[in-house]
């Protein structure tokens, strides 16, 4: 099955990064985005678990890119 693509940021258009919080075993990595143009974050507990790059909240990168370009038409 192919990979959704992902859309560009909803507020510049730029493309943005997709990150896996670093500090887990691979089985518990917690996926986010982050637009470095416009530093928007996506799917990223603030609260986190003391991972230095915060943490995520989607368990699969499909998962994150499948809410992220779910959006509502302006």
């Amino acid at each position: 099955m192919k990979q959704e693509e992902l859309k560009g940021c909803p507020f510049c258009n730029k493309e943005p990064d997709i990150r896996v919080s670093g500090s887990y075993p691979s089985s518990r990595n917690l996926w986010y985005i982050h637009c470095c143009n416009c530093d928007l974050f996506f799917g990223f507990d603030i609260y986190g678990y003391g991972d230095y790059e915060g943490s995520g909240i989607y368990k699969t990168e499909a998962e994150l890119i499948a809410a992220w370009n779910k959006r509502s038409p302006c």
